[in-house]
């Protein structure tokens, strides 16, 4: 059994199963070669992510969050951010 296949697809906590969709396409990708798992590993960025499903619920669709107000999440970490520099300045 190769390391780490044996529970790929599962998350560890609830094992429930996930499908991860990536996209390849740019140049840190290039070349892809022949061993698309190192490609991903070695050149792969969070931008690449596609789709996301975790026990059937798709979380993101084509690169939009589905299940969290995305601008709001930013905004109230901006303010954590601000409030934080502030905090140590």
């Amino acid at each position: 059994m190769r390391s780490g296949w044996a529970t790929s697809g599962r998350s560890s906590r609830a094992r429930r199963p996930i499908l991860i969709t990536v996209e390849l396409e740019g140049a840190h990708a290039t070349p892809l070669g022949d061993d698309p798992v190192s490609a991903l590993v070695y050149s792969g960025r969070s931008t690449d992510v596609r789709d996301v499903l975790v026990d059937g619920r798709v979380l993101m669709r084509e690169r939009e969050v589905l299940t969290m107000d995305e601008a709001a999440v930013l905004a109230d970490a901006r303010r954590q951010g601000d409030r934080l520099a502030r905090m140590i300045a």
